[in-house]
């Protein structure tokens, strides 16, 4: 190693048992070695801080005696991302007045950038157009001066709305009526724009600074909470933004958080935004674009991830083995970002005193048009009956499209097999064969102790008077068993099963659950259709042989794929519309 390095600032270590653990802003490590490597790194860190060679470390440490070791220890930092090849940084460092001034900006650019004077340079070449009412324009200009912008100006007020802020050696600050000039070249443009009570639509304002080639960061304003966007370069990321703002809204709405009120929420989420400009104009760090969401009276501060439908969205869970069951944690943990505070579908509850046994409910709350205020999953354990309430979730959010006919049902699953036999079978649940009638189903054909469990807990426990029937399909070998009340003719439960005994107990759970439900959180909603849910219990095997014979049967089967989320991405479970043709 001839090039001269600098540890990142930030770094902390500590003799541990093993050897000497590390702590920086990249993450945390254990170098491993005898009793005698921390006085090592204890020499060497003072000198690394400074920046040197391997020769200069070799000589200050004890000569050519001390060349392995030194060497080694310098090829594992630069292996975890501590050094920074000063080489590599962007040119000569700022001159000493820069430094003084900018010394926290230079510190997170050599943190987190790999040619951080590069970075500072651009900041410092950056000319930013202020917009927004005047206590978050001001903040917003206070926070673009602290990280070293080098030209703003404030559009819509004057100098005397504002005599706090003037022009000084490091930052010119001006104020305008109209746009900036037009002598400053795209890429050194960045518009930073307050938008107070924002609409449905985003500012021409914004808009047009993209289409310009400029940078752009926005804030999202109201008298209870804000929402600072990452920087945007692209018109089409303020449709992503815009989409988050009115999930964000939705979520807030429906917590009724403490407000964060104006004008220390406008301080905050100035700070913010010129916190992502640092990141992307200094670090290069766009990636990965993430909003800011400000609420509280202790204006807590909270990341949402937008990687908007053009994103890459969330990998979904692996499919399972042919003969095994899809996993429900599995798939649980790959569509956590459906109930993501602020950009998720829905919300997770907890509510002590809806019954677990002997079906396990799970309640969330909707965040979004289509979804109910409260949907409920079932199932065996509390990660089955998750994974029901996000497919119904799913389900119930499908946008519509002109591909589908009128008679489309929504179909979901935890992979597309599994989607496209629930949306096949809740199809054919609506076409009843030719052949056979539905037959009924009373207590002594019912062999299974645990449907003989649920039936008991239905009838007797719940004071539900219903009535079973089945119908088979002999084409495919599966039946639906539907339950119905005997006073109301309302259908209480409709699922499907490889057998009259596994439909039986489906249905029976959703029957149950439903009844739960509604007595202790008064959700309503009627059953359409024949779910699914034996599904999440069979094996891949055993569906991929349905799936052959749903797709022989006249007709052809049709899918329109769920379009990306405007916010979320690309979806970890699969939905869509589909129908026969």
């Amino acid at each position: 190693m001839t090039q001269t390095v600098k540890m990142r600032p930030g770094a902390h270590y500590a003799g541990v048992a093993e050897g000497v653990y590390f702590r920086t802003a990249r993450g945390t490590f254990v170098l491993r070695g005898p009793s005698g490597l921390l006085p090592l790194v204890d020499r060497c860190v003072p000198l690394l801080e400074d920046g040197t060679t391997e020769a200069a470390l070799t000589d200050a440490i004890g000569g050519p005696r001390a060349h392995g070791v030194v060497k080694a220890l310098l090829s594992a930092l630069s292996a975890k991302g501590m050094l920074l090849d000063l080489a590599a940084a962007g040119g000569p460092p700022p001159a000493q007045p820069e430094r003084a001034r900018f010394g926290d900006v230079l510190a997170h650019l050599e943190t987190h950038g790999d040619a951080p004077f590069a970075g500072f340079r651009r900041l410092r070449a950056t000319h930013a157009d202020v917009v927004g009412p005047l206590d978050a324009a001001c903040s917003l200009a206070d926070g673009l001066a602290d990280i070293g912008v080098g030209r703003i100006t404030v559009h819509g007020h004057d100098a005397a709305d504002w005599p706090g802020r003037t022009s000084d050696e490091h930052t010119a600050v001006a104020f305008a009526d109209g746009p900036a000039a037009d002598d400053i070249p795209a890429d050194h443009r960045v518009l930073v724009a307050v938008v107070e009570d924002p609409g449905t639509e985003p500012p021409g304002r914004l808009r047009d600074a993209l289409l310009a080639g400029h940078g752009a960061v926005a804030v999202l304003l109201t008298d209870d909470m804000a929402l600072v966007s990452p920087y945007l370069t692209r018109p089409e990321d303020l449709t992503t933004l815009w989409a988050a703002w009115t999930r964000a809204r939705a979520w807030f709405t429906a917590e009724g958080p403490t407000p964060a009120r104006r004008p220390l929420s406008a301080v905050i989420a100035g700070s913010l935004a010129s916190h992502h400009l640092m990141d992307a104009v200094g670090v290069g760090r766009t990636d990965r674009p993430e909003a800011a969401v400000v609420t509280g009276a202790q204006l807590t501060v909270e990341r949402v991830a937008l990687p908007g439908p053009a994103g890459a969205g969330t990998e979904p869970a692996a499919a399972p083995p042919e003969d095994e069951p899809a996993d429900a944690v599995a798939a649980l943990v790959s569509a956590a970002v459906l109930g993501e505070r602020w950009s998720g579908l829905f919300s997770w509850e907890i509510v002590d005193a809806l019954p677990q046994l002997p079906v396990a409910n799970t309640p969330v709350r909707g965040r979004v048009p289509g979804l109910p205020a409260t949907l409920v999953g079932f199932g065996p354990d509390q990660a089955h009956a998750g994974v029901q309430a996000m497919l119904d979730a799913l389900r119930l959010t499908l946008p519509p499209t002109p591909d589908a006919p009128g008679d489309a049902v929504a179909a979901a699953g935890v992979d597309p097999l599994r989607r496209t036999v629930d949306g096949a079978l809740r199809l054919l649940s609506l076409r009843p064969p030719a052949e056979g009638e539905e037959q009924p189903i009373g207590w002594d054909d019912v062999t299974d102790l645990q449907a003989r469990r649920l039936w008991r807990a239905l009838r007797d426990y719940e004071d539900v008077d219903f009535t079973a029937t089945v119908r088979t399909w002999d084409a495919l070998g599966w039946c639906a068993v539907r339950l119905t009340g005997t006073t109301t003719g309302e259908t209480l439960a409709w699922q499907w099963g490889d057998t009259p005994g596994d439909a039986l107990h489906m249905a029976l759970a959703q029957a149950l659950s439903r009844r739960q439900s509604a007595t202790v959180l008064g959700t309503t909603g009627e059953v359409t259709c024949a779910g699914t849910v034996v599904c999440a219990y069979l094996p891949t095997r055993l569906l991929r042989a349905l799936a052959e014979r749903l797709h022989a049967l006249p007709g052809t089967l049709r899918t329109s794929e769920r379009p990306a989320d405007p916010v979320l991405g690309r979806l970890p479970l699969h939905s869509g519309w589909m129908w026969w043709s």
